[in-house]
């Protein structure tokens, strides 16, 4: 031991292991690098060969470093990382603060590979740490990929889940019973804790009913096994509930509950009809805003089991049902006051009533007794539109009068006990006015009522949304009035509720009943939606003999169809105007709207189309990533159809971009990423042919017609447009040369081609260049020799003026302004076109290319050099759009364009004068005319060209070599097979 000992401090005091922590820091640093993946790749491997050696060589100031790698760009490396990650945690468990929260980010992750690896990461992660928040972190982590789409992703998150959660050690066991009692209370704390840990996060929590209910189903592996565990699990909870560990505390029989009514919404056989009488205490009349989440979360219990209880006795269901009604109007008050909790304790109250009504002794009877007497009291103050301080004054009662109609009309069915609640409301309306607390004229309409209890609730409610009301109480009615349409949908579709959000959408200019309105028609399509996701009544597995029945239920239309479809067709235009008109939670609300009604396919998928492209380019991903997810799945399926619709596409895109978002660039100076690159993925994904066609057209959209451009507005619509549509198409990831080679000969067919030469034409004839020369200053003694007229001196004169430059300046061109602005307009987005065509060819390295891409080469894939950034072609875009701040500058812009049209500004003279790169010459006859040819030549080289500006001077380019003369060469044309 003495010896190894020995050896020990020898060799740590070797040159090696002093400079390990340099090593380290020297890998860690090619960990990062960003230029080389490869690099990243070796210096991952060094860093891991050491780690085996000795798990102390990692340090905490080294592991920022490894944790960047984790959010690599590349999915390669990020599962490489993770892999290293694994290697460090089992040598050295205490570097797990560092890296847990970029592995609980990486079960998100858009690639499967790092996905898989990280959850698998979790879960040895999970069962060696001490932390209980570590443990829950884990388990809300692998709630969503639990869900995946990817079956294999979803199986194993499952499976972990499943391991977590439930691996329950049997009582036959070893153990004694007071260990696996323990075990037991352990695990029930567990699940305690998860659902308070996710309580806030609406799709954790709906993650983790998905969970349950496939882990209780018949296609559960341990499905028995499951359902054993979980009766353990609500019995102890319910123990929990009733005989609480810290007392009567409130708040923890709370979370409890919390964790109950999950399972009795998942599984309502899990409890019994003991269980639930041991509850009812906690069915009381509250005191405070503390005691509802223990009486929303035993309620929703309630509401979910007690349909399933055949045995319950009329005296406990009238028992419950009393509790309930005890809170019902002060939820209604808590709720008036801007309590969202009470609001949405008071929804579940009122399911749980509709539920326990007909086991009650005349449970309907007493139900619509409390309804009518709620809409007699409301009725007589319609009259108080018109007197704003009366309005004032019955405000509060009027809005909860509103709620509680609201409430009990979205929940309760009531047409079901259509004469009950006539003869109900026709009493209590009787009453009221033997009462005096209303005339006869007030209630005529309930006195004697003839239509369905819906339609009456709805007629009730109504005359509160019309403006001559206070906002805050047409905002209660017109929220009211959604839910009661929602119970019966074919109540949308009457011409004065259409009127109602017609007019709000329209002449509206209140957000908060735009809000409303649009929350009202979300709820309703996400119903009808997760309806049609359930398919018919009777499930197709059950055989044969129920085929007839399943069909005869699929194929009966009812309001619940043809509702949906109504709506879309007719609200679609205002759903669609307010998601590109704003960028807001309106925006956000009527984005989930159009999603849901593409989804169903209640529309022809081009009148969605083209407002899912235009939302996926904005920059909050709550709107981008629905409307882009959507676009994608439409595009899979009606590619020929969306094909035609995407430059109103991109037009609406830019729209959207310049208006909503004062921004009309097409890429985002953030990180120059192109705005469309979801538009582009889909269309990568699809047909080769439409991704080519869509190319063109995207060209020809930047192409114009000189005489007919549009030049209006301090910067012209057409030049932004053409910016925008250049710079998405510049930072294309184009998959092959063939894309690639229809984009550039596209737009160097629109400068060299079709609209540069007309362009150049107009400069050349309207504008052409005037020099005036300036005589160039005399020598003194030259001067002398002048003024005394000798022959010698006349002729050295001579000699000293040829050798002496001249100057000259250029006159201004005698051209209107407006001629000149149009034909400035149109320079520029000419030069912007000639910009990113060789953008693009340097990001492709096709600098060196002479002529057009071979048409052999094709199908091969196209590299793209990602050290050229978007950056680049942004700073020389820039300075085009300043062209039209004065005469000067036009002029400037107009001679540019034209100059480049003569001289090749391309190939590369060499000090000696020879050229590398070779001239460019129009084709002659006998050429294909249809070819576009293009400048690759050397900076000076005039063009040939249809097109010369007359009075430019001649000017020398380069200097050519002595006794060697200046070749020009013309590039190969195409092969005919080209």
């Amino acid at each position: 031991m003495q010896s190894r000992i020995a050896a020990g401090i020898i060799t740590l005091q070797g040159k090696v292991c002093k400079y390990i922590p340099s090593i380290v820091t020297t890998l860690s640093i090619y960990m990062r690098d960003k230029n080389s993946s490869n690099l990243r790749s070796r210096g991952m491997a060094g860093v891991e060969q050491l780690v085996h050696k000795d798990p102390r060589v990692i340090r905490e100031d080294n592991v920022r470093g490894m944790v960047e790698v984790l959010s690599d760009a590349s999915p390669k490396v990020r599962e490489s990382a993770l892999n290293f990650v694994s290697t460090c945690l089992s040598l050295n468990p205490l570097l797990e603060k560092h890296f847990l929260p970029s592995i609980l980010r990486l079960t998100n992750d858009t690639s499967n590979g790092p996905k898989k690896r990280a959850i698998k990461l979790l879960k040895d992660i999970y069962h060696v740490t001490p932390s209980k928040d570590s443990k829950l972190n884990i388990i809300a982590s692998l709630l969503l990929p639990s869900q995946d789409h990817e079956k294999a992703i979803a199986e194993l998150s499952s499976n972990v889940l499943e391991e977590l959660l439930l691996n329950f050690t049997k009582s036959g066991g070893k153990k004694d019973e007071n260990q696996l009692k323990f075990e037991r209370a352990k695990r029930s704390a567990l699940i305690i804790d998860t659902v308070q840990h996710i309580n806030t996060h609406a799709g954790h929590l709906e993650a983790f009913e998905k969970f349950f209910v496939h882990a209780l189903s018949v296609e559960a592996k341990a499905a028995a096994t499951n359902s054993s565990v979980c009766k353990d699990l609500v019995a102890d909870m319910i123990d929990e509930v009733i005989s609480p560990g810290s007392g009567s505390d409130t708040t923890s029989q709370a979370r409890t509950m919390t964790a109950l009514s999950i399972f009795a919404k998942v599984q309502p056989s899990l409890f019994t009809v003991d269980q639930i009488q041991l509850l009812k205490l906690y069915i009381k009349e509250i005191g405070s805003s503390d005691d509802l989440p223990l009486l929303r979360s035993t309620v929703i219990t309630f509401r979910h089991v007690i349909a399933t209880l055949q045995s319950l006795q009329q005296s406990f269901a009238e028992e419950v049902r009393n509790s309930l009604v005890l809170n019902v109007s002060k939820l209604a008050n808590w709720a008036r006051a801007g309590s969202t909790a009470s609001q949405e304790t008071l929804v579940d109250v009122a399911h749980c009533l509709w539920t326990v009504t007909p086991m009650a002794p005349d449970g309907p009877l007493k139900l619509c007794t409390m309804i009518a007497s709620m809409m007699c009291q409301l009725q007589p103050m319609v009259s108080c539109a018109k007197d704003t301080v009366e309005q004032q004054q019955k405000k509060s009662r009027i809005i909860s009068y509103l709620i509680l109609l609201g409430t009990f009309g979205k929940v309760c069915n009531l047409d079901q006990y259509m004469d009950v609640f006539r003869e109900r409301l026709a009493v209590q309306a009787q009453n009221f006015v033997s009462k005096k607390q209303a005339t006869a004229q007030q209630l005529e309409s309930l006195l004697a009522p003839k239509s369905a209890p819906s339609l009456i609730l709805l007629q009730a409610v109504r005359p509160f949304t019309m403006q001559a009301w206070d906002v805050n109480i047409r905002a209660h009615a017109l929220q009211s009035l959604g839910g009661i349409c929602q119970q019966s949908p074919n109540h949308f579709m009457r011409a004065e509720i259409e009127k109602v959000f017609q007019l709000v959408f329209i002449n509206e200019d209140v957000e908060r009943l735009k809000q409303i309105a649009l929350d009202t028609f979300s709820e309703y399509f996400t119903f009808a939606e997760r309806r049609s996701d359930t398919g018919a009544v009777i499930a197709v597995g059950q055989g044969a003999e129920t085929g007839n029945a399943r069909l005869e239920t699929s194929f009966v239309a009812s309001e619940n169809d043809t509702a949906p479809l109504h709506l879309a067709q007719k609200f679609l235009a205002n759903f669609v105007k307010i998601a590109l008109e704003n960028k807001n939670d309106l925006a956000n609300s009527a984005t989930q709207v159009i999603t849901s009604i593409s989804r169903q396919g209640l529309i022809h998928p081009k009148e969605c189309g083209a407002p899912l492209v235009a939302l996926g380019t904005c920059p909050d991903q709550r709107i981008a990533q629905p409307a882009a997810m959507e676009h994608k799945r439409i595009h899979e399926k009606q590619e020929s159809y969306l094909e035609k619709e995407y430059m109103q596409s991109v037009r609406i895109a830019f729209t959207y971009q310049s208006e909503v978002w004062e921004d009309s660039h097409g890429m985002r100076e953030v990180n120059f990423s192109p705005k469309l690159i979801r538009l582009f993925e889909a269309l990568k994904a699809g047909k080769k042919a439409t991704f080519k066609k869509f190319i063109n057209n995207m060209c020809k959209h930047v192409d114009f017609s000189l005489s007919k451009l549009d030049v209006n507005g301090e910067m012209p619509d057409p030049v932004l447009f053409a910016r925008f549509c250049l710079e998405n198409l510049a930072l294309l990831d184009f998959p092959h040369l063939e894309e690639l080679a229809v984009c550039l000969n596209a737009v160097e067919a629109i400068v060299l081609k079709t609209t540069g030469p007309i362009v150049a034409l107009a400069i050349e004839t309207e504008m052409p260049k005037h020099f005036v020369a300036a005589e160039a200053p005399l020598a003194p003694d030259m001067l002398q020799q002048q003024l005394s007229g000798s022959v010698e001196a006349d002729v050295s004169f001579a000699s000293f003026m040829d050798s002496v430059p001249t100057t000259s300046q250029l006159a201004q061109p005698k051209i209107n302004d407006n001629r000149l602005r149009q034909i400035t307009v149109a320079c520029m987005i000419l030069l912007m076109v000639w910009e990113t065509r060789t953008f693009i060819r340097r990001c492709y390295s096709m600098n060196k290319l002479v002529g057009r891409i071979p048409q052999k080469e094709f199908a091969k894939p196209a590299q793209r050099n990602n050290f050229v950034s978007g950056k680049d072609l942004w700073e020389r875009l820039t300075p085009i759009m300043s062209a039209l701040d004065s005469r000067e500058s036009m002029v400037k812009t107009c001679y540019d364009f034209a100059e480049l049209l003569e001289v090749d500004r391309e190939a590369q003279i060499s000090e000696d004068g020879d050229e590398n790169g070779a001239g460019y010459e129009t084709p002659t006859e006998g050429v294909d005319d249809s070819a576009v040819t293009f400048p690759t030549s050397g900076r000076g080289r005039k063009r040939k060209s249809n097109v010369s500006l007359g009075n430019t001077p001649k000017k020398p380019r380069g200097r050519p070599a002595k006794n060697k003369k200046r070749n020009s060469r013309t590039p190969d044309g195409d092969d005919d097979s080209d």
